[in-house]
C-alpha cells in the first residue's frame, strides 16, 4: 500500500466526496418527499393531521442518513477493494484472469503511456505464428 499512497489517497477522497453526496441527496430527497407528503395529505379527508411536518421529516432524514450510510459505505469498500486488487495485478504483471484490455494497460510504460510490447499495436511477428 506504500507504493501506491497517491492512489489509495486520490480514491480515498473521491470516495468520500461522492459518500457525502449520495448521503447528503438521499436524506434530503426523503425529507422533501415527507413533507411534500404529509402536506398533500392536509386536502384530504385524512383524519389525522400534523401540525408540524418538520418533526417527521426530521426523524425520516435521521434515519434515511442511517441507511444510506450503510449501502453507500458497501460501495466504498468494493471501490478499494477493486483498486487493491489493480495493484496487485499490476505488481505481478498480469496472471491468467486478467482480462485482454487489462494485460494492455499494464504492458504500458506508465511515463510515456507507450506500450513495453511492440505485439500490442497489432504488429505480429512472423515467427510467433
Amino acid at each position: 500500500m506504500a507504493r501506491n499512497a497517491a492512489r489509495f489517497n486520490a480514491v480515498g477522497w473521491t470516495g468520500a466526496i461522492l459518500l457525502f453526496i449520495g448521503k447528503f441527496l438521499i436524506t434530503s430527497s426523503c425529507a422533501f418527499l415527507t413533507i411534500a407528503l404529509i402536506d398533500a395529505s392536509k386536502d384530504s379527508s385524512n383524519p389525522v393531521e400534523i401540525e408540524q411536518p418538520f418533526i417527521p421529516a426530521m426523524i425520516i432524514a435521521i434515519f434515511a442518513y442511517l441507511i444510506a450510510s450503510m449501502f453507500l459505505s458497501v460501495f466504498d469498500f468494493s471501490a478499494l477493494t477493486i483498486l487493491h486488487s489493480f495493484c496487485l495485478d499490476e505488481e505481478q504483471g498480469g496472471s491468467r484472469n486478467t482480462p485482454d484490455g487489462l494485460k494492455k494497460f499494464l504492458d504500458m510504460d506508465p511515463e510515456t503511456q507507450i506500450s513495453k510490447d511492440p505485439n500490442a499495436s497489432g504488429h505480429v511477428d512472423e515467427k510467433t505464428n
